[in-house]
């Protein structure tokens, strides 16, 4: 069994930490094809063991390095960015799934900062089933253009009790 050791992953910088559940494997060309997208059974045992889940809805434009999220169910919207802070890293397990791990430094903006233009790089339409473990702990399921994605996502700050955070983390690993 693979330990995860979020201390690993941080830097002073970081403020969030994404560990996806993944298919890894290697094509004809021996190169990494990394693919997020789960199956059916994989999605139905999340489903089935974790039942306090939140659905939020989300459309988000994105420009340049920021991205203006809007709200479908509650009429919320934020403009954020997120800075890739460390290469991915993928931890190989002998399970149906192997991890990638994003670190990032995630801010919040004025939605005054989005600028008003017609010139989007990307925009994209959400659904996140968020089953929320603590205020800095959730484990998600998201549909992204209709592909199931399942990730733990852990919001870090310098005066948590890491080794709290690492046995939470690895106990959700481990469940999948």
């Amino acid at each position: 069994m693979n330990k995860i050791d979020i201390s690993s992953y941080i830097s002073d910088d970081t403020n969030l930490v994404e560990i996806y559940f993944c298919l890894y494997k290697y094509n004809h060309e021996n190169s990494i094809n990394i693919n997020l997208k789960l199956s059916d059974d994989i999605v139905k045992k999340f489903k089935e063991k974790y039942k306090n889940i939140k659905l939020m809805k989300y459309k988000s434009y994105y420009i340049n390095d920021k991205y203006y999220m809007y709200d479908l169910s509650n009429d919320y919207q934020s403009v954020n960015s997120r800075i890739l802070l460390k290469k991915a890293h993928i931890i190989r397990r002998k399970k149906e799934t192997d991890l990638f791990i994003n670190v990032y430094k995630h801010e919040k903006y004025p939605s005054h900062l989005f600028p008003c233009t017609d010139n989007i790089d990307y925009i994209s339409e959400v659904d996140i089933y968020e089953c929320k473990l603590t205020n800095r702990i959730s484990f998600n399921l998201k549909y992204d253009d209709g592909a199931p994605i399942i990730y733990i996502e852990y919001k870090h700050s310098p005066n948590v009790e890491i080794d709290r955070i690492n046995e939470m983390i690895n106990r959700l690993v481990n469940s999948l």
